[in-house]
């Protein structure tokens, strides 16, 4: 009695939300926001393999990424407004991307966690262009320019300042670096060594090496002005 349930199937995939009962219009909307960003990253890099992805409202302020599971905060369903100018649509292609790129592509969670961070952010811009185009430019400055980001990209876990230097810097600014890479390598490149790099780490434990290998694959585009700026030097 406590949650309300809502299903639907995309590509073969049960896409199952628990909510809080006062948030069922949202318990409905994310569900079609994750069919569509399963849809997309599908096309990106390979199907889901699981017969089933579970959205759960969390009782807590922050997300959660799991192996089939989502948990997204209370707070971004009860603030949802029924258009896609709100947290639900920012934030659910990024937990949904996070089955890509943190459960079948493994990283050092601790060490290096833009692998799975800054990708998940920058899932959130793939979806608004697929989707919304035109709030792109809403997304990059209501999510990452009215931040003033700052800190390097390839931080770890345990940089000074707290979760809110961390989300600058791994997250925000690496949604900047991504694009910059992009802009650099043009898109035919960098959406192919993407998919690459998804192909060749599933099941594995990637690196920042394996992803600039991906990369070189496809570009012969000099990255080092770009990686000056937003990576420090290990």
């Amino acid at each position: 009695d406590s949650y309300f349930e809502h299903e639907i199937v995309q590509d073969g995939v049960r896409i199952h939300s628990y909510v809080f009962m006062e948030a069922q219009d949202a318990g409905e909307a994310v569900t079609e926001i994750a069919a569509q960003a399963l849809k997309l990253f599908g096309e990106l890099y390979y199907p889901y393999p699981r017969e089933m992805l579970t959205i759960v409202a969390a009782d807590f302020l922050h997300n959660m990424e799991m192996d089939g599971m989502v948990m997204i905060s209370y707070g971004v369903f009860d603030f949802y407004n029924d258009t896609p100018k709100t947290n639900l649509t920012i934030l659910t292609p990024h937990e949904v991307s996070h089955q890509w790129f943190y459960s079948l592509v493994g990283n050092d969670q601790a060490k290096e966690p833009w692998l799975d961070e800054a990708l998940a952010t920058y899932h959130e811009v793939l979806f608004y262009q697929r989707y919304h185009p035109d709030l792109v430019q809403w997304w990059w400055d209501n999510r990452v320019s009215g931040f003033a980001p700052q800190g390097d990209v390839n931080s770890d876990i345990y940089i000074a300042g707290g979760y809110e230097a961390y989300r600058n810097a791994v997250y925000l600014r690496g949604a900047m670096f991504l694009q910059e890479i992009r802009d650099a390598v043009g898109d035919e490149a960098f959406f192919a060594a993407l998919k690459d790099f998804a192909i060749s780490n599933t099941y594995k434990i990637a690196t920042s090496e394996d992803f600039f290998d991906s990369l070189v694959k496809y570009s012969t585009a000099d990255l080092s002005p770009i990686l000056a700026r937003y990576f420090h030097v290990q």
